[in-house]
């Protein structure tokens, strides 16, 4: 193997680079390049989980505000079927339940969780089915109507 002289260090193959050689000097810089790049996006993500927790928070007391309001209304036969099976959910399915209607998809669903996304998938299929729901936005209707 034929290797060039840099002075201090010695290049062996293209790309590799001894001890000792000018390029090493380089390697913290980068790595303090990398790590600042890192730190800017974790805060811009805790930015954005932030405020998507805020929304979530700003629709349940939307959501409380007009139960207030329009709960002493007698309801009709479907709505009261909606409000009974909103009962028979679990207690983890109905926070995801208030994740969906939050607008938050399923992966930020899992993190705040703390539980995988096929887990938040499954727990939303199978509420749905609970409360007869075909889509989101029937899933939706039905709970605002339930509440």
């Amino acid at each position: 193997m034929r290797t060039a002289s840099l002075g201090k260090g010695h290049m062996t193959a293209p790309g590799y680079v001894t001890l000792g050689s000018p390029a090493i000097p380089l390697l913290p810089a980068k790595v303090a390049r990398l790590l600042r790049s890192i730190r800017t996006e974790r805060a811009e993500l805790q930015r954005n989980l932030w405020g998507l927790r805020i929304n979530a928070a700003r629709t349940v007391q939307t959501a409380k505000s007009l139960e207030n309001q329009f709960g002493h209304l007698p309801r009709e036969a479907g709505v009261q079927q909606a409000a009974r099976r909103l009962t028979t959910l679990s207690r983890r399915q109905r926070q995801i339940l208030d994740k969906v209607i939050a607008g938050l998809p399923n992966k930020m669903i899992a993190f705040d969780l703390g539980v995988s996304e096929k887990t938040v998938e499954t727990h939303r299929g199978r509420l749905m089915r609970k409360i007869g729901a075909k889509s989101l936005p029937d899933l939706v209707r039905i709970v605002l109507r339930a509440l």
